[in-house]
């Protein structure tokens, strides 16, 4: 059902946590909820992944839990349900457990902080706190209060995955996302309000269809659970460029559990496309794009073996497509610029190491700057 105001309570309570570097004039997303509630409580954080204080800058974990109770006992309240995404997914998880909510939901969030290139390893601003590093424990630890958690997220995102599969599945819902990434929400809200997926699964029990129908089947979500360790160990050695070790984690896999699995393809691909076997690599990257053709990672590594093996018009298609995935990709806009002048159009060269140097002024992006402006002027 889509209308769903005659089902509300008035007694229940909302939390929402922001996620990653989001302004608080920005954080409007969840703001839709405060109509649905006797109380909504909205959490903003410079990044500590909310193991700072929220009261007082020194203030404990538990101290925020006993202050977001406080501000609960000021109400008559029957249902707290608690929601947040990335950043906010891993402190709906921690909050929402520790105040022991009706509903917990997660969108695209972190478990284990501080794993190799994870976000909150690249952006956390302090220590996590030690008994809260990990919090897959405490998570089973609420399913056992009957604590009902619903966990989104990417099936092409290798964090997030491999995240998911630390918690134990048992009275756990996890909704996996074909072929999406990290940014599951902006997608999710244009295809169902969040507020009406929420309260869809609160008050009627069950998940929208429109979701549902975006959602892996049964069969692929346990194989992706399966491998997301070995996948994750082999995406981390291919960061390390530790090519050997990433080939092995790969050939740990079943080759029955990675049919469908663009991860698996795209990292097969990166290794071979670092070792300089390019024929294979573009092999590996073709099967990946032929299931998952929306990856931004997937299109950009695709590109770069396309280039080197000389259709330079695939990959300039290739690399746009990476920036109307992703226009915040500076690394795109500079590789196109490399294709432009292999073709010698300048102006398009020109034009999209600005772009480049606009996002992120490195000295690669202005020593290439200015090897243009010297053949434009010859």
């Amino acid at each position: 059902m889509d209308n769903y105001f005659v089902s509300y309570s008035k007694k229940r309570a909302f939390i929402i946590f922001s996620a990653l570097n989001t302004p608080s004039s920005k954080f409007n997303l969840y703001k839709k909820f405060d109509k649905y509630g006797v109380i909504s409580l909205h959490f903003n954080d410079n990044n500590s992944w909310y193991h700072n204080g929220f009261e007082f800058g020194d203030a404990t974990i538990m101290d925020n839990v006993k202050f977001i109770q406080s501000k609960l006992d000021e109400h008559d309240i029957d249902e707290l349900i608690v929601v947040g995404s990335s950043m906010g997914g891993y402190a709906a998880l921690l909050y929402g457990t520790l105040l022991n909510a009706n509903h917990v939901f997660s969108f695209g969030s972190e478990v284990c902080l501080n794993i190799d290139f994870s976000r909150s390893k690249l952006h956390l601003t302090r220590e996590p706190v030690d008994d809260y590093s990990n919090i897959s424990g405490l998570v089973s630890s609420g399913v056992e209060k009957r604590v009902k958690y619903h966990v989104f997220l990417g099936s092409s995102d290798i964090i997030d995955l491999y995240n998911t599969s630390m918690i134990d599945f048992d009275g756990i819902n996890i909704y996996i996302l074909n072929n999406m990434d990290h940014f599951i929400t902006p997608y999710i809200n244009k295809i169902k309000p969040i507020e009406d997926l929420v309260l869809s699964i609160v008050v009627d029990g069950f998940l929208p269809k429109v979701i549902e129908d975006e959602l892996t089947d049964g069969n692929k979500k346990e194989r992706l659970l399966k491998v997301s360790k070995n996948l994750y160990f082999a995406y981390v050695a291919i960061r390390n460029r530790k090519f050997d070790t990433a080939s092995s984690e790969l050939d740990k896999i079943n080759v029955k559990d990675i049919k469908d699995i663009d991860l698996f393809y795209l990292f097969k691909g990166m290794v071979y496309s670092r070792n300089m076997n390019y024929i294979e690599a573009e092999e590996m990257l073709n099967m990946a794009y032929n299931i998952n053709s929306n990856s931004r990672d997937v299109c950009f590594e695709l590109a770069i073996v396309s280039r080197i093996n000389g259709d330079i018009d695939r990959a300039i298609s290739l690399y746009s497509k990476v920036v109307d995935i992703d226009d915040s990709y500076h690394s795109a806009y500079y590789h196109l610029a490399l294709c432009y002048e292999l073709m010698n159009n300048l102006p398009m060269a020109m034009m999209n190491i600005v772009k480049a140097i606009e996002i992120k002024d490195l000295d690669k992006y202005s020593t290439f700057f200015n090897k243009l402006i010297s053949c434009a002027k010859r």
